[in-house]
């Protein structure tokens, strides 16, 4: 916070944050970007945020510019772009997401439903515990669906039915 503290004293237009939470602890992370929210808030400045960690992103930015191979794929607001991608490269960024036709769906958005009401349906195949919520794939064949929930998951082999 010192070192962004003292850029603000030169009184930029602008600011470069490059990698600004690179081998930080997550809460001095967390401290250093509810400063940077209350900065924009109260100066109204603008900053160029270049990171490879999609979280923070998220949090942080109000537009995002996707660069890959040093070329713009795609920009856009955190919500359309975690959402509703245009390119699997973008998909993949933001961590985990289920590919369907040339859409691409994240496990935050399927839910468990009854098999009348299921867009997909298989076992349970594999899970895993991240801490706020546990991640659960569903296969059914060749296709896997990952979809998240609070509670533990279902165990393997369970017939799963899901809609998004």
């Amino acid at each position: 916070m010192l070192a962004i503290s003292c850029a603000l004293a030169e009184e930029p237009e602008l600011l470069l944050l490059d990698e600004p939470f690179s081998h930080l602890d997550k809460l001095t992370q967390s401290e250093i970007m509810q400063y940077l929210r209350e900065l924009r808030e109260e100066l109204g400045f603008s900053f160029i945020f270049v990171s490879h960690d999609a979280p923070d992103v998220l949090e942080v930015c109000d537009r995002i510019l996707i660069m890959e191979k040093g070329k713009i794929l795609e920009q856009g607001d955190p919500l359309s772009l975690y959402f509703s991608p245009k390119h699997e490269y973008t998909a993949a960024l933001f961590g985990m997401y289920n590919k369907v036709g040339k859409q691409f769906i994240r496990p935050s958005s399927l839910r468990v439903t009854t098999e009348a009401h299921a867009l997909f349906s298989g076992k349970v195949a594999d899970s895993g515990f991240r801490g706020e919520s546990w991640w659960i794939k569903v296969r059914s064949g060749k296709k896997e669906m990952i979809y998240l929930s609070l509670n533990p998951p279902p165990a393997i082999g369970k017939l799963v039915h899901l809609k998004w």
